[in-house]
């Protein structure tokens, strides 16, 4: 409430800014500073846990229905999807991971592992950290060093969103007598805790040359994947503050 003096100034009593702070209005911001496992999972995931339909037993690509499917690792253990996830248009997943996510190739080719058609939408959530096997990616061919495995030309190792409240690791094979292979995502790309892009051509003999023509990792964006963002995962952006009273006449 506020009174006015008979200079016709509107004024606010001392108790009512007590009011605010009790009520943690002073500084306080609608804006989170990490949207992050937390974040998502109070906002909307909490509404799909207890639905045993939408527990994981294993990390096979669960079956899908066109429209909105929330889903949740299975707890405890690092969740690793090594052979091919495919989101067709129209379907959109979100995937809760209380742990860490590895993503790596069984195979060990030169596979695209998590493929989202346009039209679709595919969001990994994560508590822990997100890792790109070594074993994920494009070989540099041999002879000598030009560009290879251009984004136009091969298709991208991984799709999708991939939120980290740790880090969002793209690792190498820790070989000094090896070069890495060529990592191609397309998506968006989050690690809260830090980024670590570790691969190198280097194999102690002429394999830094190819890093005059290529990059170790590439990164696409994907503005699709934006406009086909489910509706639970939006908000609307207010921002509230406390402003001086106006003067009246």
């Amino acid at each position: 409430s506020s009174s006015s003096a008979a200079s016709d100034v509107y004024k606010r009593q001392d108790e009512q800014r007590s009011q605010s702070i009790d009520g943690h209005a002073i500084h306080n911001s609608t804006f989170p500073s990490q949207y992050g496992y937390d974040y998502f999972y109070n906002k909307f995931g909490v509404d799909f846990f207890s639905d045993n339909n939408n527990r994981l037993a294993n990390s096979t690509q669960p079956t899908l229905s066109d429209g909105l499917n929330v889903r949740f690792a299975p707890d405890g253990a690092t969740f690793e999807i090594d052979s091919l996830w495919h989101i067709e248009s129209g379907q959109q997943l979100i995937v809760f991971v209380d742990n860490n996510l590895v993503i790596s190739d069984s195979a060990g080719g030169e596979n695209r592992i998590i493929q989202v058609d346009a039209g679709g939408y595919l969001a990994f959530i994560v508590s822990g950290n997100i890792t790109i096997d070594q074993s994920v990616g494009y070989t540099n061919p041999s002879g000598l060093p030009s560009a290879f495995a251009l984004p136009n030309a091969v298709v991208p190792n991984v799709e999708g969103i991939y939120l980290a409240d740790g880090s969002f690791v793209v690792a190498n094979n820790n070989n000094s007598s090896l070069s890495d292979k060529k990592f191609i995502g397309a998506g968006t790309f989050v690690g809260w805790g830090g980024v670590n892009l570790n691969r190198t051509f280097d194999d102690g003999v002429f394999g830094m040359a190819w890093h005059n023509q290529n990059p170790t990792e590439t990164f696409i964006y994907r503005p699709d994947f934006l406009l086909n963002t489910p509706m639970v995962m939006k908000q609307s952006i207010h921002e509230w503050r406390e402003v001086d009273p106006r003067t009246a006449n």
